[in-house]
């Protein structure tokens, strides 16, 4: 093959960022729920990471679905969440989530943030 030949043929992109591919079903749970739970706790991906010892841009990849997450790495984001890992499995954890606080709300175990 000659130099205009290989010129000719279309080349890869080089680079870039891969296209996500389509998180399962039960990662998908799992990256909400520690999320939902995350941001219900007022905390940062900065401080659950630190908790987990993980990068927090890993974490972000997690909670967007994108990451396949090892037991231990769910066991240690449990505990930097003080849950129970089975709690992040569910898929109606979003419910008991909104559950509970309105719960603590009703109690005034968790104050509102007001409009000035």
């Amino acid at each position: 093959m000659n130099r205009a030949s290989r010129d000719a043929l279309p080349r890869k992109k080089q680079g870039g960022r891969r296209p996500s591919k389509a998180a399962s079903p039960l990662r998908a749970v799992f990256g909400r729920n520690v999320r939902l739970t995350r941001i219900a706790q007022n905390q940062s991906l900065h401080d659950i990471a630190a908790k987990a010892e993980i990068d927090w841009s890993y974490l972000g990849q997690i909670e967007r679905g994108e990451r396949s997450v090892g037991l231990d790495l769910m066991d240690a984001l449990a505990k930097a969440l003080e849950l129970e890992l089975f709690e992040l499995l569910r898929p109606d954890y979003e419910q008991s989530l909104t559950t509970d606080l309105n719960f603590q709300a009703d109690n005034n175990e968790v104050s509102a943030p007001t409009q000035p």
